[in-house]
């Protein structure tokens, strides 16, 4: 309904009101004030409602002008349908072929140079990149002497890992029985005094090995035979890297605990019979002294 007309109602029902008033004026004790207020009120809808036509006709007349364009802009469109087409063809895409890696290959040339290692008288130790452990099994004996020397002692200002091995071997719970002479040993490879170090780490190397495998195998306290305890449990036969690590140490023992006869020439490894008994020279060097703390190293590496 439009505000004109709207307005026009209300003056017809104020002309009603009026003429009923007027026909009952005895129900109401001042009939003409009642029928002038009314008329008043009326008077002010009726202004409000034409104010406001008045206000809106400029945006209703624009709605109307806009609403009239699109309906006449619709239906001058003409009918249309979406042509069909279809996504080029994409071709199966597939991933390069990777090189396919022969693992057991690898844990073959580990293993081998695992041995020749322990051969020379190195075990793998937790702190060697794997690249190394097959790079080094085809180097000369002085190659590998000089790698180990400058990783454990360092170069350059660089501290080596004996500093690091120190620390681990001394906080050692398993190590508690040995911590003392442990302590004179590592002070002594401070001072470069490697000889007194060479009889104290075979006491230790081998007290300790039978000591955790006592624990682990449950081995006899009697037992003496520290070789063939290590190479019964057989964890060197495992076909990961924890069994290349336990094979270097199975050929380092086979060295160390080697039978010698005393007859003989003295055996150029470091021999644990000759060492302790009294039978070798000891004119032992710092590689010899590493050679026994990085085997250490490496069965507490295990043990723990």
């Amino acid at each position: 309904m439009s505000s004109d007309s709207a307005t026009q109602q209300m003056f017809r029902m104020q002309e009603s009101i009026a003429a009923a008033i007027k026909e009952r004026e005895f129900y109401f004790p001042q009939p003409l004030r009642f029928i002038s207020e009314i008329t008043d009120s009326v008077e002010q809808i009726r202004h409000s409602l034409s104010e406001a036509s008045r206000l809106a006709r400029p945006f209703t007349d624009e709605a109307l002008r806009a609403f009239s364009a699109i309906d006449e802009r619709v239906k001058q469109m003409e009918r249309f349908t979406i042509p069909r087409f279809e996504l080029p063809g994409i071709q199966e895409w597939k991933f390069p072929e990777l090189p396919q890696i022969d693992w057991d290959a690898i844990t073959q040339r580990q293993r081998e140079g695992a041995i020749q290692l322990a051969s020379k008288g190195w075990t793998i130790a937790a702190w060697m990149e794997l690249p190394d452990v097959s790079s080094l099994g085809s180097a000369t004996e002085s190659k590998i002497e000089a790698y180990f020397l400058k990783n454990y002692i360092g170069e350059e200002g660089r501290a080596g890992e004996l500093r690091e091995t120190s620390r681990t071997l001394l906080a050692s719970d398993e190590m508690g029985k040995w911590k003392g002479l442990l302590e004179e040993v590592f002070e002594c490879l401070e001072r470069k005094r490697y000889r007194v170090c060479v009889p104290s780490l075979l006491t230790i190397l081998e007290g300790f090995t039978m000591e955790s495998l006592q624990r682990k195998q449950k081995i006899s306290r009697k037992s003496t035979k520290v070789r063939i305890a290590v190479e019964n449990a057989s964890w060197h036969q495992q076909s990961d890297f924890i069994g290349v690590m336990w094979m270097s140490v199975v050929t380092f023992f086979e060295h160390l605990f080697a039978n010698s006869d005393f007859d003989s020439a003295a055996p150029p490894f470091i021999n644990r019979h000759w060492v302790l008994h009294g039978r070798s020279a000891t004119d032992w060097t710092a590689a010899d002294a590493l050679k026994l703390v990085n085997a250490l190293a490496t069965l507490q590496w295990f043990f723990s």
